[in-house]
């Protein structure tokens, strides 16, 4: 698996924690750091990661008002919530890299951001659920129109999910030295930047809401009866179940004994 992910890291834009033309490439890591990636260059991803998420995000609403897809519009608030994931990692790599910022400071502001995101998120998954349960309740199936429509910007929400996925991956990969040395030593390095994890996890996630939305709009291509389209209802609430747990976690933070 190790050689497996070496040989795959070949062909990323980052290698070692940095883009290919970061001027810091060849410097030896900060201590807070913590061995995984630089922080100029996890500003930079981040500050693509958002445009472009939200971008898609917006696409993702106005298609689902075309198509009448409850699962599109789910997605389209995890995708959102990506973005806001995103800003948190944006500020904490600009308040370190240009600032100077302590780590204790960052973190602080950080948590009250981590703090209002996770309401946002716990929030919007419960009004989801609500929403998708009063509709079950009253036998509102949506009638999906345009499943092509549904389908195309379902892919481009999975496809926009596991690029960034496997960018923020590669930041994370250990941060390596100009003459080849490298911290492979298990005992040294064993924090990890909480944030760009916590991006990591949220938007492996969201791929796997993406392609619950894309199977739903397979389904709608090829089913010749309208009693599919049932399948809003479950892929809804799973999306929902996400964004409360998402939020859950976020909100109170398991202590991992790193040491």
């Amino acid at each position: 698996m190790k050689a497996l992910s070496q040989a795959f890291a070949k062909y990323l834009p980052v290698q070692g924690g940095h883009f290919r033309q970061c001027p810091d490439r060849n410097e030896p890591p900060l201590a807070h750091n913590h061995g995984q990636g630089c922080y100029r260059c996890k500003a930079k991803a981040y500050a693509y990661a958002i445009v472009l998420n939200a971008l898609v995000a917006g696409l993702e609403f106005w298609g689902s008002h075309q198509t009448a897809s409850l699962a599109l519009e789910s997605d389209a608030w995890h995708m959102a919530f990506d973005s806001l994931g995103y800003c948190i990692g944006l500020f904490e790599a600009v308040a370190i890299t240009w600032f100077v910022l302590s780590e204790k400071r960052v973190e602080t502001n950080k948590r009250n951001l981590e703090r209002l995101m996770a309401v946002f998120l716990i929030g919007t998954g419960i009004f989801i659920a609500y929403e998708v349960g009063l509709r079950m309740l009253s036998g509102d199936v949506p009638h999906i129109v345009e499943s092509g429509l549904l389908l195309n910007i379902a892919v481009l929400g999975l496809l926009t999910n596991l690029l960034f996925f496997v960018l923020l991956w590669a930041l994370g990969i250990q941060h390596t030295h100009g003459d080849g040395h490298h911290h492979a030593d298990p005992h040294t390095h064993r924090d990890t930047d909480n944030i760009l994890s916590g991006n990591l996890w949220h938007t492996l996630s969201d791929i796997v809401s993406s392609v619950l939305v894309v199977g739903n709009g397979i389904t709608y291509q090829f089913a010749s009866s309208s009693s599919w389209f049932i399948l809003e209802f479950p892929v809804s609430f799973c999306i929902a179940s996400l964004l409360v747990w998402q939020g859950w976690r976020i909100f109170f933070p398991k202590n991992d004994a790193n040491h």
